[in-house]
């Protein structure tokens, strides 16, 4: 309950500052249970494999955002 408030509160924030919001935990698929799975064991931080993901994603959003149509 306490981290979808947070994130709610940082989706809201970001629309006042005209800041584009990417949900990168969420969204991208990586969640706690893959972190717990991850190589560097401490259950915080994606394994390499994970932060390659979360940086294709991040990328693809903005790319999405602001490729003209």
């Amino acid at each position: 309950t306490n981290t979808k408030m947070k994130r709610d509160m940082v989706e809201k924030t970001s629309a006042f500052c005209s800041v584009h919001f990417i949900d990168s935990f969420s969204e991208s698929g990586f969640s706690s249970m893959v972190a717990s799975d991850s190589d560097n064991g401490d259950g915080t931080h994606p394994s390499a494999t994970w932060a390659k993901n979360n940086a294709r994603f991040v990328a693809n959003q903005i790319s999405k955002k602001y490729t003209k149509r």
